[in-house]
């Protein structure tokens, strides 16, 4: 995970795993941005900052199923957002969801197959609305790399799953 304070918000990319080792190589090692939010809180961050930027891209297992939505919501709400407040709470700041995203199909062809992608932009956009609705997410960026990978405009326009990811909630 990283985080800085940079313009008036504290930034961390997030996986949406436990905090603790990694794998084989016990060497890595990873803390959450609950923990890592508290602690920073504890350490006086909430009168340096607005709201605290996240970086997370959600899981894609089992797309457009129930076991699969309902796990991108709960590791969402568990891993990523439980420190996300609206603003005046006095428990926190509002969060700024400000890279989140899904892989693209590896076809380089203009015609990319997105249903999947499609699926797992409207499942978690309806995951962030309740935030949303409740002010405790007030910014919400979609981030597109340039490639082949995240990519969301290509062979000169914008792909269906672009469409969607950008357009208003």
């Amino acid at each position: 995970m990283e985080m800085t304070t940079e313009n008036d918000d504290a930034q961390a990319v997030v996986l949406e795993v436990p905090e603790g080792p990694r794998g084989k190589d016990k060497k890595l090692d990873m803390v959450s941005a609950n923990a890592t939010i508290e602690f920073m809180r504890a350490n006086g961050l909430d009168k340096l900052v607005d709201a605290y930027g996240i970086h997370t891209y959600p899981w894609v297992d089992d797309p457009g199923t129930s076991k699969g939505a309902e796990g991108r919501q709960n590791r969402l709400a568990k891993y990523v957002l439980a420190q996300c407040q609206p603003e005046g709470s006095g428990n926190g700041k509002p969060c700024w969801i400000t890279e989140w995203g899904f892989p693209a199909s590896q076809d380089t062809t203009c015609s990319v197959p997105e249903s999947h992608r499609i699926t797992l932009i409207k499942e978690t956009t309806d995951n962030f609305k309740p935030y949303l609705f409740q002010k405790k997410i007030t910014g919400l960026f979609y981030y597109a790399w340039l490639d082949q990978q995240f990519g969301i405009y290509r062979c000169n326009s914008l792909t269906e799953a672009g469409k969607l990811a950008l357009s208003p909630m």
